[in-house]
């Protein structure tokens, strides 16, 4: 069984937790994807092309959301990826990826990347990155 610290809003609490299951695999999936490319000092070929993204005018849509999608499907605990979608909106000059990510238990979660914002004139500093168990739908 794998399991790792907690992390509160990406930094050691004052008192640390082990987490493991699905905990550990949303905890692995927001490090990952909010990991620029050469920021870890330890492999500086880890992390996204986001800084080399930014520069793209208009952006890849396909090139990008592969590079993103890679990056989920490789993650501990990620079984695969389903319903992957990306869009770049011209007026808020704003790319964003949704997927459904099925993990180890067969619990589906539902993730929404926004990458750093592609326009010059756009302030947003980072990713916003949310995952959230997806609402069960039965058919009847």
């Amino acid at each position: 069984m794998s399991y790792d610290v907690q992390l509160i809003d990406g930094d050691l609490p004052a008192v640390t937790q082990h987490i493991t299951g699905n905990d550990l695999t949303v905890q692995r999936l927001e490090i990952r994807l909010a990991t620029f490319l050469g920021e870890w000092l330890l492999d500086t070929t880890e992390g996204l092309r986001y800084l080399e993204w930014l520069q793209q005018t208009p952006p890849r849509v396909d090139e990008i959301g592969a590079d993103l999608r890679r990056e989920v499907e490789t993650t501990p605990g990620v079984v695969r990826v389903d319903n992957w979608l990306g869009s770049f909106d011209v007026v808020s000059q704003t790319l964003t990826f949704t997927a459904d990510v099925v993990v180890d238990d067969g619990t589906v979660l539902s993730l929404v990347v926004v990458p750093p914002a592609i326009a010059a004139g756009n302030t947003s500093a980072g990713s916003i990155i949310r995952i959230a168990q997806a609402p069960v739908v039965r058919a009847f």
